[in-house]
C-alpha cells in the first residue's frame, strides 16, 4: 500500500508541475493572430427617450380656398358663311374640300373643338 500511495503522490505532484509550466505560442498561432487580429469593439449604441404620441385636441382648420372659375374659349360662329347641315357620311375633312376651306377654318367658325360631327348638325362654311 506504501508503494500506491508514494506513485499518487508522484503523479499530482507532476501533474502540478506541467500545468504550472506558462504556456508559449507556436509560430502557427503567431501567424494566425497577425493574420487575423482581433475584432474591433465599438461604443455602446445610444438610447432615445421613450416615444410619446401625442395628439391635438382638435384637428387643424385651413383657411378656404378659391375655386378657379373654368370658362371655356368658344369662338362663336362666323357670320356671313354659307350654313350647311351635317349629312349622313360627311367629315370635317371632305367639308373642306367640298367647300374649298381648311378643317381648323371649319372648327374655328363653329366653335368645334373636337374632330366629332354628328348628322343633322347646323355648321357655318366660311
Amino acid at each position: 500500500m506504501l508503494k500506491i500511495n508514494i506513485l499518487l503522490v508522484s503523479s499530482v505532484t507532476a501533474l502540478l508541475a506541467v500545468s504550472c509550466v506558462p504556456q508559449t505560442k507556436t509560430a502557427a498561432t503567431q501567424a494566425a493572430q497577425q493574420q487575423y487580429p482581433a475584432a474591433p469593439t465599438y461604443p455602446a449604441a445610444p438610447t432615445y427617450p421613450a416615444a410619446t404620441t401625442q395628439y391635438p385636441e382638435a384637428a387643424p382648420t385651413y383657411p378656404a380656398v378659391a375655386t378657379p372659375s373654368y370658362t371655356p374659349s368658344v369662338v362663336p360662329a362666323a357670320t356671313g358663311g354659307q350654313s350647311y347641315t351635317i349629312q349622313n357620311g360627311d367629315t370635317l375633312w371632305g367639308l373642306s374640300r367640298k367647300f374649298g376651306t381648311t378643317v381648323t377654318a371649319l372648327k374655328d367658325a363653329n366653335g368645334i373643338t373636337s374632330d366629332l360631327i354628328s348628322t343633322g348638325q347646323s355648321i357655318v362654311i366660311p
